[in-house]
């Protein structure tokens, strides 16, 4: 029901799932199926950071075009194994910089759904995966297209 429904204004940085906010695995549904509408977000920076318990995430269908950073946005989500950015199409102006520490600290990612991602924001995204330091997500990871 509409009840159910959020319409997310401002930035990651105001808005945060993380477990300090008492956000657990059974809450996350809230996120999946079009609960939360993004499409006027324009940072998603730390917007996950350190949902520590949750093990997976389905943000596919997500419109992040307004969005032009997403520093932190999974940093610390240390059991997130599966990521589903399905139909993703990040905007054209990001670059490396503004994906700093997306992944930082998620040791135990092992799948990335991308079907329907156009190759700028594969790139994006892989990208990175590169830049984590703990372990080698880029070996680690399989990404789905």
């Amino acid at each position: 029901g509409t009840e159910d429904f959020y319409l997310i204004n401002g930035s990651g940085s105001s808005f945060r799932f993380g477990d300090e906010n008492d956000w657990h695995n059974e809450k996350i549904n809230i996120v999946r199926g079009g609960y939360l509408d993004v499409s006027r977000m324009t940072s998603m920076d730390y917007m996950f950071y350190g949902i520590y318990k949750t093990t997976a995430l389905d943000l596919s269908d997500w419109n992040i075009s307004n969005v032009t950073s997403m520093k932190n946005m999974f940093n610390s989500c240390s059991s997130l194994r599966s990521l589903n950015l399905s139909n993703w199409s990040a905007n054209p102006n990001m670059t490396s910089a503004d994906t700093e520490l997306m992944f930082g600290g998620c040791v135990a990612l092992k799948t990335i759904n991308m079907t329907g991602c156009n190759d700028f924001t594969y790139n994006l995204i892989v990208n990175a995966l590169s830049e984590v330091l703990e372990v080698d997500l880029v070996s680690q990871v399989t990404i789905i297209r």
